[in-house]
């Protein structure tokens, strides 16, 4: 007659987990959620806009409550899925929440390879991203903006991922910008990307800054300007 293993197995099993799963797990089985919470956390790929988050290749969403299931599973291939939560909450406070939702129960470090954000930074108070690749963006565009806004909104944006960010984040890999932000010499990454539209001829704009210097601006006609 076999013996009965002597040592637990579960984190073992959790911590190769895809973090997507981890959550659904807990999720739905609250007594892993102390093995979950002793396990490393790492994702590569997390992406928050303004209606979803999505995790490797887990898209969440949430939905308004009315009867049946709190959570709804639906899966588009083999490897994605999307996973609707019920709410009695206000869809749109619930949609901004949503990351936070999620995460509420994970504390520590969270390790992502590439973030990419939409919307304002909110994150649960109890947990740090260590982050190699970052993008921001602002749902809406204002062209006709003056660059002065821009500046303190970017300079805002530096000292916020300084509160949710790890110490060993920095200096990002990389930083990607809409043109709702500014360029600037103190940015905290290696590679600053600013992507957007110049107000005086909605001319496609590609910033790149390679070790905090400008190298090179491109257009959508193909000129190139070099400092």
């Amino acid at each position: 007659m076999p013996r009965p293993l002597i040592f637990d197995l579960w984190p073992t099993v959790i911590d190769r987990m895809d973090l997507a799963n981890r959550i659904l797990l807990t999720q739905k089985y609250p007594a892993f959620r102390r093995t979950d919470q002793r396990c490393s956390a790492k994702v590569t790929t997390v992406e928050i806009t303004t209606n979803s988050v999505k995790i490797n290749n887990t898209s969440f969403y949430v939905a308004e409550y009315e009867t049946g299931e709190r959570m709804e599973i639906f899966k588009y291939t083999v490897n994605s899925k999307a996973v609707v939560l019920k709410t009695t909450v206000p869809l749109c406070e619930a949609k901004k929440k949503l990351f936070e939702t999620i995460m509420k129960r994970r504390s520590g470090i969270l390790r992502v390879k590439n973030l990419s954000i939409l919307g304002k930074l909110s994150f649960p108070p109890n947990l740090k991203l260590c982050v190699r690749n970052l993008k921001v963006a602002r749902p809406y565009r204002n062209f006709q903006e003056d660059d002065m806004i821009k500046q303190t909104r970017t300079s805002t944006l530096y000292k916020d991922l300084q509160k949710v960010l790890t110490a060993d984040s920095f200096p990002l890999e990389s930083l990607e910008m809409d043109y709702n932000f500014s360029a600037r010499l103190d940015a905290p990454a290696k590679i600053v990307i600013l992507v957007g539209q110049v107000s005086w001829n909605t001319l496609c704009v590609s910033m790149c800054f390679i070790s905090r210097h400008l190298v090179y601006i491109r257009c959508s006609l193909g000129r190139m300007f070099t400092r």
